[in-house]
């Protein structure tokens, strides 16, 4: 005859009586009331056995109806090892408490296999009150409960058999919402893998990726889930780097509502409150940015400055919150001229200046903040002792900066600001010489955007112009040597026509200047170079990048993503460890692109046609136009006006004064072609 199962005898024999208030389940099945009674309070078994002077009978009970019942063979073997052991009644405390685990697993499997209304009948029974309490503590979290928490503090002997069944629904609410729960931390988990992995490489597809996921995910939580806030703000980051990519002022206008929804839930005695603020105070500055308006940097400064209100000054993060703060305070100051925020600015950037150690890689851009507002304070009143500070700090920032760093051309620049600024003050010939020092070493850097070093090498010339340095036409050099750089490499076609008046300019003052010092071959070569970048963009006309891509498209691929590399500089991280390490890391992958463009420009000029690809064509070169008549070239600077001519089989350049002729008249004249050339 087939065992009999536990759901079974409870299906056939059982009754309710109402009469009591904690209503009790009386089971009448087969088995002895004893060894049902040994089976239900093993788990207060200390107490049993104080009580009974025949423990071995419940021992004895529990092993039968396990072995009648279960259809687990694991756990009958389980049991029959044990029972093989020895007698039960002869069991010590370790034998009793296998047992004891055997039969609590043993029956929360049976328990889950009832119905609805059989575990309403069960929920009195003391096995079940107990087990449930147990699993409750093991696996619930209070406060996902609520009310339910009130029953917990029950005993689970005074429960009723509607509080047992509603601490079962909520266990198994609370399972399914672990569930949920975890499903949704792993795809907030995927979604900031794939945000990293867009900061580290720009792979657009992954920021896409990381939008749609957090999206999910912000759709799938409950309302009062305490991981929501997360989810808010990490989706507000990642649509404002989809903005500072594509500029695109809804993602950024919904970037803020994200962020501010987080905030609004998170308590300030939270561990994130601090980012979140920052984070929100960076899509305001984004915005004010983009729009100017006041309102938005108002805000900025505002979330900045209760982000650093939360933070304590031995956080190692505090300073990052001050240099923004400080960064927000100095746009409204040059917005708004209120000298109390440049005053809060230099407070708050010295502040972090003090928190952070020389190691910190944000360490030297502290200091060149620093130095920036204090040579601000000085053009504003005049205060000498700002100004010596302003390159104190700089030039700190400069010793902190590696070789080979994205930042240090700008660095240099700076500091050489601040000497050419003190040398209008003192006219003191060492401080001339000193910024011509840091131009000159700005502008001659292997790294750093084109662009900005372009800007030094222009700097360079106009100081070395005023005091008649022996550098001058080595500047010169310089600068028409970075033009093809902006022109041509990784730059846009908006922003290379933002450079033409600029390009050429140089161009023009640069042969003024080789005039003067009678280096005219010089002159014609630069001029040349000028014309061949201005008509270039003018025109439309294709640039030696694209003619090298006709002839080697590998190779001018290779020039364009090593330039790209070069010019945006290290992608840096924003978690400490890796900071630690940029450092030293950025001089090193530094002087390696440096050297793989090298390598490369050094291939293209050894294809036919490309020996003078990104530099100033030679005179030698230039000669061969003359072959069918005279060629004149007019140069039209500030300084001067001169005409330049290359004749056949005369190897030099024929000089020719127009002392009679100006800038103004040139101007005019050209004014006067372009009425005429719209009028025709």
């Amino acid at each position: 005859m087939d065992s009999p199962t536990m759901k079974s005898v409870y299906r056939r024999s059982h009754r309710i009586n109402s009469d009591q208030s904690h209503s009790i389940l009386i089971l009448k099945g087969d088995w002895p009331t004893s060894e049902i009674s040994a089976f239900f309070n093993l788990s207060h078994l200390d107490i049993t056995l104080k009580s009974s002077s025949e423990p071995g009978h419940f021992l004895e009970g529990v092993v039968h109806l396990i072995l009648e019942l279960s259809q687990d063979n694991q756990v009958v073997d389980q049991v029959n090892l044990l029972s093989r052991e020895s007698s039960p009644g002869t069991w010590d405390a370790d034998q009793i408490l296998i047992l004891h685990e055997i039969k609590k697993e043993f029956m929360l499997s049976i328990f889950l296999e009832f119905s609805t209304e059989e575990r309403q009948m069960l929920g009195c029974m003391e096995l079940h009150r107990s087990s449930l309490y147990a699993r409750l503590e093991e696996e619930i979290e209070i406060p996902l409960l609520g009310d339910i928490n009130v029953v917990l503090k029950t005993k689970a002997a005074a429960m009723s058999m509607e509080d047992v069944y509603r601490l079962f629904l909520a266990t198994e609410q609370t399972r399914n919402l672990r569930e949920e729960k975890a499903e949704i931390e792993n795809l907030v988990t995927n979604a900031v893998s794939q945000a990293l992995d867009f900061e580290k490489s720009g792979n657009l597809e992954s920021l896409e990726q990381a939008i749609s996921q957090l999206q999910l995910g912000v759709e799938a939580i409950p309302e009062d889930d305490p991981i929501r806030p997360a989810i808010w703000s990490t989706l507000g980051i990642c649509l404002r780097m989809r903005f500072e990519r594509f500029r695109g002022i809804d993602d950024l206008n919904n970037a803020i509502l994200q962020q501010q929804a987080a905030l609004k839930l998170t308590p300030d005695d939270h561990p994130d409150k601090p980012g979140q603020l920052t984070n929100l105070g960076n899509s305001f500055q984004s915005r004010f940015e983009r729009f100017g308006n006041a309102g938005d940097l108002n805000n900025a400064i505002a979330h900045f400055q209760a982000a650093a209100n939360l933070i304590p000054d031995s956080r190692p993060d505090k300073a990052g919150l001050l240099s923004n703060l400080g960064g927000s305070l100095q746009s409204r100051f040059r917005r708004l001229g209120n000298v109390d925020d440049l005053n809060n600015v230099i407070t708050q950037i010295q502040a972090a200046v003090n928190f952070t150690p020389d190691s910190h890689p944000h360490k030297p851009t502290l200091l060149n903040n620093l130095g920036n507002s204090l040579q601000s304070r000085f053009e504003c009143f005049a205060d000498i002792d700002d100004l010596n500070n302003a390159i104190v700090h700089r030039q700190a920032a400069i010793n902190l900066t590696p070789d080979g760093h994205a930042d240090k051309p700008d660095r240099l620049n700076n500091l050489g600001n601040s000497f050419v600024t003190r040398f209008f003050y003192s006219h003191h010939p060492s401080d001339a010489e000193a910024a011509i020092s840091h131009y000159s070493a700005s502008a001659q850097s292997k790294t750093g955007l084109p662009s900005r070093r372009l800007v030094s090498a222009e700097s360079w010339i106009r100081i070395a112009s005023m005091v008649n340095h022996s550098t001058l036409l080595t500047a010169c050099k310089c600068a028409l040597a970075i033009i093809p750089r902006v022109a041509w490499l990784g730059i846009s076609i908006k922003l290379r026509h933002q450079h033409l008046a600029q390009m050429g300019e140089i161009a023009r003052n640069a042969a003024a200047t080789a005039i003067s010092l009678q280096h005219y071959d010089k002159a014609v070569e630069w001029l040349e170079q000028g014309r061949s970048v201005v008509w270039t963009q003018i025109l439309q006309l294709r640039t030696p990048v694209d003619q090298l891509r006709d002839v080697d498209p590998n190779l001018a691929d290779q020039l364009t993503r090593v330039s790209q590399q070069l010019d945006n500089g290290i992608q840096q991280s924003d978690t400490h460890d890796r900071e630690k390490l940029s450092r030293e890391a950025a001089g090193r992958r530094y002087r390696e692109l440096v050297k793989q463009w090298e390598e490369t420009v050094e291939k293209i000029r050894s294809i036919p046609d490309f020996q003078d690809f990104l530099r100033t064509p030679k005179l030698s070169r230039l000669l061969s136009a003359a072959a069918n008549g005279p060629v004149v070239v007019v140069n039209v600077a500030e300084e001067r006006c001169d005409a330049l001519a290359l004749i056949d089989g005369i190897d030099k350049v024929m000089h020719i004064s127009l002392p009679n002729f100006t800038l103004e008249k040139a101007t005019k004249l050209q004014a006067e072609l372009t009425y005429l050339l719209k009028s025709s």
